[in-house]
């Protein structure tokens, strides 16, 4: 890399979020090393037209590659171009790596959420699913907090708890009940996932469900919500914590390590992910809980 003029991101063939976090990894690496980003259009057209629904896209580009002979560039050994595995560390193979609060600084995050563009669009069709977010009034206790749940499992349905970035649902049940509980019921969880989940909680628990529902609009109203349990090692939600406000709790035993979850490990490390029970609750209790409740 100390040879190379320019920096692009790793063609791979995958869902539009691992692409999105290619691209953003890639791209802060690249403003690291003060180099310069050539972007390379995604093979798949409608990512293209994705990530300029989501962002203004010239604020997170230095160049296009229809300005450069690629090719000619990786044979003069000036650009560089490698795996994520790579780029965080989490191979023996590379000596040089970069810590997850490095590429997500604070900086860096300002500009994702100035050029992030769906917060203007009011016509997004399920909005109104989340009651009044942000709205909470100044007696948070009378209010009702939304908290949003993320549960993948799709492509990974087949592989079970075995696979590092598969959540078990006894872990989303359990944490719905704790907060309930901590919150007196004044909250509302919207549950997210690409799957038909059904919660089992026999008590008066208000649950929203939102299955397969517009993918664009579930990630924006994910990210306006006021406690964000995420699914650790999914894109998606990797993607929705670093663009939110709000609380994020992720399942402290899919930091085991094993063979498959060093990318689990890596990300857990951002600063506003939480992983402590304990530190979440205190954070709820601070953030929601009038001090005279």
């Amino acid at each position: 890399m100390n040879d190379s003029k320019y920096i692009i991101r790793h063609p791979y063939d995958d869902r539009l979020f691992s692409q999105l976090i290619r691209h953003l990894l890639s791209f802060f690496i690249a403003k690291i090393m003060n180099m310069k980003h050539i972007h390379v259009p995604y093979e798949n057209n409608d990512i293209n037209i994705n990530f300029e629904k989501i962002y203004n896209i010239h604020n997170l580009i230095d160049e296009k590659s229809d300005n450069y002979d690629i090719h000619k560039l990786y044979k003069d050994n000036l650009i560089y171009s490698a795996p994520d595995e790579n780029l965080v560390g989490l191979t023996c193979s590379i000596t040089r790596y970069f810590d997850i609060n490095d590429i997500f600084s604070s900086a860096h995050i300002k500009l994702m959420k100035e050029s992030y563009k769906l917060n203007n669009l009011n016509n997004l069709n399920n909005l109104n699913n989340l009651n009044n977010l942000n709205n909470l009034n100044n007696d948070n206790a009378l209010s009702n907090i939304n908290i949003c749940l993320h549960i993948r499992r799709g492509d990974i349905e087949q592989y079970g708890s075995n696979c590092g970035r598969y959540t078990l649902l006894t872990f989303f049940i359990d944490i719905i009940k704790k907060i309930q509980i901590l919150l007196k019921n004044k909250c509302i969880f919207h549950i997210y996932s690409d799957s038909d989940i059904k919660i089992d909680i026999v008590n008066n628990c208000n649950i929203k469900y939102n299955i397969n529902t517009d993918l664009l609009t579930s990630m924006n109203e994910m990210i306006h919500s006021d406690i964000f349990i995420m699914s650790i090692g999914s894109n998606f939600s990797h993607f929705i914590g670093l663009h939110t406000t709000a609380i994020v709790f992720l399942d402290k035993d899919k930091l085991k390590p094993c063979f498959n979850n060093n990318y689990n490990i890596y990300w857990s490390k951002y600063k506003k992910f939480i992983s402590d029970e304990v530190e979440f609750k205190k954070e709820i209790c601070s953030r929601f809980i009038p001090l005279d409740s």
